[in-house]
């Protein structure tokens, strides 16, 4: 019985990719693409063969080294044609669930005609344009073409682009959950774009979840940006800036933000500002249900739920004049929502009339192998595990994915010790594969290891 279902199941397959072909012609003839790339099925998206490689195992100048090796033999290919993969799902009703640009992808005839693919199928979720010799125009079109899909897997490698405008990807977009960055030569401006564009503005801002910029040109002031941007941003849980080139002040810039810190006084008027407008819906909300309750002349809705109080109107005496207004404060508080920005939602005041933030709980995997960083950073990331040790409950995830191999820090330095007595646990209990970084644990590297390696690259 088993396998006539598996050959209707191909045949039914072969027909969607079919129906698929012949609208791509039809949309490259409106778009006026004169050679339309070929479709080709594929069980899976592929990835790009660099991504599989552990950094942690070799130095940045030899990992690049080894990505270029292996596309030397696909570059020529790669300049002459352009093909498009596409991955179906492997269960009925067959949706398209991948898209893969192999080649160029330089003109907007072409770029829009693979947008219309996008458009037309709501159930494509990761689209991959590695190498594909985009440029600033292409990443405004993109921008756009995503707003109106369901993409959350966008992968943007080996595009270096000089105008690095990568973060107009995430401008409007509240799909997007991972975005991989790796080896587009992208600086401190670049990261700087990219950190404006990752704070917390509104609840329904972008919400991505995972960041990579592995193999790229970050120095401090990149990575200041991007811990800028982790002060709010709660969404973001997983950020990669392996094989870059931060240094102490970048690490303790990140380190510091899982500690509580103190807002700024642009960060207390913004919180303010935050609050007051709460209290003006507040202020609405009363002043319309009162007009519209004295208005009334039913009672039939008085003890319904979610109603607001009756007047007791004017012959009533004070005291039920005082529980009215009194219970309709109440049912205005319940009624506007909370302010669930984090600038309000996590910050407590003490007693000196400062107001903290608890620090941020929500990145959990922050990759920071192969920099410059030493011991003295490392002593801030010490400082927030113990923070977190102590303030954060015990079963939720701190964090625990936290990868510093390959820096030239003293190996024997008693903070490193300390850092993998507390990692070492979560390592074995956890797999930080699978996020997209191109990273392995590294969790059974010894510090005689990393001994090794630091001397080599001295």
């Amino acid at each position: 019985m088993s396998a006539p279902r598996r050959s209707r199941t191909a045949s039914q397959m072969l027909g969607s990719f079919a129906e698929l072909k012949v609208k791509w012609q039809l949309w490259c003839e409106e778009e006026g693409v004169n050679d339309p790339p070929n479709l080709v099925k594929v069980d899976s998206v592929k990835r790009a063969r660099h991504s599989v490689v552990p950094i942690v195992e070799q130095s940045p100048e030899e990992y690049v080294k080894l990505c270029s090796v292996d596309n030397q033999a696909e570059e020529a290919q790669r300049d002459s044609t352009t093909t498009i993969l596409v991955q179906f799902e492997n269960v009925e009703p067959f949706a398209l669930k991948g898209v893969q640009v192999q080649g160029k992808l330089v003109s907007a005839p072409l770029s829009c005609a693979v947008g219309r693919i996008i458009e037309f199928y709501p159930s494509i979720t990761t689209l991959k344009l590695i190498k594909c010799s985009l440029v600033a125009e292409s990443i405004h079109l993109l921008g756009y073409l995503l707003q109106n899909s369901s993409v959350t897997h966008l992968y943007l490698d080996e595009n270096a682009i000089a105008y690095q405008n990568y973060y107009l990807i995430l401008e409007n977009n509240e799909k997007l959950l991972h975005f991989s960055l790796r080896l587009n030569m992208i600086n401190d401006c670049g990261a700087e774009y990219l950190g404006r564009s990752l704070q917390y503005k509104h609840p329904h801002h972008q919400i991505l979840r995972s960041l990579n910029l592995n193999c790229n040109l970050i120095d401090d002031e990149g990575a200041c940006a991007l811990a800028k941007a982790l002060r709010w941003n709660r969404n973001l849980t997983c950020l990669a800036l392996a094989g870059n080139r931060i240094g102490d002040k970048g690490g303790i810039a990140l380190a510091r933000m899982f500690l509580p810190f103190q807002l700024t006084q642009q960060e207390l008027e913004f919180r303010a500002e935050l609050l007051c407008n709460r209290l003006l819906e507040v202020k609405t909300a009363m002043e319309e249900s009162a007009r519209n309750s004295k208005k009334a002349t039913s009672k039939e809705n008085i003890d319904e739920k979610g109603q607001p109080p009756e007047y007791p109107g004017e012959s009533g005496d004070l005291n039920d004049v005082m529980l009215y207004y009194y219970n309709l404060e109440k049912w205005a508080e319940d009624k506007v929502p909370l302010v669930t920005n984090p600038i309000v939602s996590d910050v407590i005041e003490t007693e000196d009339g400062n107001y903290l933030s608890k620090g941020n709980d929500a990145l959990w995997y922050l990759n920071l192998s192969y920099n410059l960083i030493t011991e003295d950073a490392l002593l801030v990331f010490a400082e927030a595990f113990r923070h977190q040790e102590s303030s954060i409950a015990e079963f939720d995830r701190k964090l625990w994915g936290f990868l510093y191999e390959g820096n030239p820090y003293d190996p024997d330095h008693p903070v490193i010790e300390e850092l993998e007595t507390y990692l070492n646990p979560h390592r074995s209990k956890m797999s930080l594969q699978g996020q997209g970084d191109g990273s392995r644990k590294g969790s059974k590297a010894s510090l005689k290891s990393r001994k090794s390696v630091i001397e080599k690259k001295t």
